[in-house]
């Protein structure tokens, strides 16, 4: 009875064991597979996280450096296309100056031409002439030898005035003998003087018909120099017509440099006109210049200047013959007055003279500096008063002079500054009577 106790307790023991066993497996068993795989997962994404980060890090920096090289590339496009705009509108400038040039050289060979037709036909009406009077004076001179050969058949010379009546008669046939010897002398003397007259002119009318020929030549060659010329002019203009935006923004931009620096001059020049005033100084009366012709800013004019030359008198009495502001050679890129392009009206109150590289500007004529300022957009200005007259250098890069200095014909007053964007070297130069602004180019050459 004790064994049965004891082995029912003992299966009761096992059975009990065993599902609680079993229980305790199949709970547990899921849990752990879930959270290794909740470990694995979470394992994965603080992995894959960094990575993430890192990618958008370097594309963001990729972005920038490529927008950075994008910035950097349109400003060289803006900068080579302004460039180009520029070189564009001074060829432009440089042929139109050429064509201005070339059309003043067809006027002047047109001219030479018409001369020389003139003379042609005078020379010729002269020889035609001379030939007459050659021919009557061979005819009149025949007739007189043969008046003499015939009086000599009939009677002597000797022989007629012996043969006269009285002495009274004798001086009568001896003076008629001698006027008609004078006579006879006088026509061979004309008809000589005549002939060589003739081959003078018959040399000098070769001489005119070849001198004709040339300049005939010359004329032809400038004309077709000048329609290359116009047809590259209208192709350039063409493409600067195409370029509406940067042309006006350069022409913009030119309007208002001007427009600046004739405010300054403006005010420079009135206060020295009010210190003259409080000081009794008056300046000397406006002198009164007829109007003048605007002529287009557009158009330049190539040239040579003068080393140097000699000037007598004032300022005003060297008009026209006044030391150009620089020496060798220049183009007048920009000319006085009104002119219009892009349907931009500038005013320009001076000429604009472009140079080469390091060219010096000069005083045009003695004078006085009066004032040195400096401008953003003409670096170096300088003002030289010659009495009620004034000079304007403006453009410098660097000044040779200063304030109250004395200053000779031809010393240089500064360096022009080249533009370092368009490369162009240009002094803006500029003639005043006191507030007046006259024409540069009516007074230096």
């Amino acid at each position: 009875m004790k064994l049965f106790k004891y082995i029912s307790i003992f299966l009761l023991s096992i059975a009990v064991i065993v599902p609680a066993t079993d229980n305790c497996y199949s709970a547990t068993a899921p849990k752990s597979v879930k959270a290794t795989k909740k470990a694995k997962s979470t394992s994965k994404k603080s992995k894959s996280a960094p990575e993430k980060t890192t990618r958008r890090s370097s594309t963001v920096k990729q972005e920038r450096q490529q927008t950075q090289r994008d910035i950097t590339e349109t400003q060289r496009k803006i900068k080579d296309n302004t460039r180009r705009v520029q070189q564009n509108l001074d060829r432009l400038n440089s042929l139109n100056a050429q064509i201005d040039r070339q059309q003043i050289s067809i006027n002047t060979l047109t001219g030479e031409v018409s001369r020389l037709e003139t003379a042609i036909s005078l020379k010729t009406d002269s020889i035609s002439h001379l030939t007459q009077d050659i021919t009557l004076l061979k005819n009149r001179l025949k007739q007189t030898m043969r008046d003499a050969r015939s009086r000599r058949q009939r009677l002597s010379p000797m022989a007629m005035v012996f043969s006269a009546s009285s002495f009274n008669d004798a001086i009568r046939r001896l003076g008629l003998l001698n006027r008609l010897r004078q006579r006879q002398t006088a026509t061979i003397d004309s008809l000589d003087s005549k002939i060589n007259l003739l081959d003078k002119h018959r040399i000098q009318l070769n001489d005119l018909k070849q001198q004709q020929n040339t300049a005939l030549n010359k004329l032809s060659v400038a004309h077709d120099v000048l329609v290359g010329h116009q047809a590259e002019s209208e192709k350039l203009d063409r493409t600067l017509k195409s370029e509406g935006a940067n042309l006006k923004r350069l022409l913009e931009e030119k309007r208002r440099r001007m427009r600046q620096l004739d405010a300054e001059l403006d005010r420079i020049i009135a206060a020295e006109a009010a210190a003259a005033r409080r000081s009794r100084t008056q300046p000397d009366k406006p002198q009164t210049n007829k109007p003048t012709k605007p002529q287009s800013s557009g158009t330049a004019i190539q040239g040579n200047a003068q080393a140097s030359r000699t000037l007598d008198g004032p300022f005003a009495s060297n008009k026209g013959r006044l030391l150009f502001p620089v020496a060798g050679s220049y183009t007048i890129t920009g000319t006085f007055g009104r002119g219009e392009r892009a349907g931009l009206a500038i005013d320009n109150s001076g000429i604009d003279i472009s140079v080469a590289s390091g060219t010096k500007a000069r005083a045009v004529f003695d004078g006085t500096v009066t004032s040195i300022f400096i401008m953003s957009t003409y670096h170096n200005v300088v003002i030289v008063r010659h009495g009620a007259y004034l000079t304007v250098y403006a453009g410098l890069s660097s000044v040779n002079v200063s304030k109250g200095q004395s200053v000779r014909t031809g010393q240089t007053i500064g360096t022009i500054a080249t533009d370092a964007t368009t490369g162009r070297t240009e002094l803006h130069f500029e003639v005043r009577h006191e507030r007046q602004k006259l024409n540069p180019l009516q007074w230096v050459r």
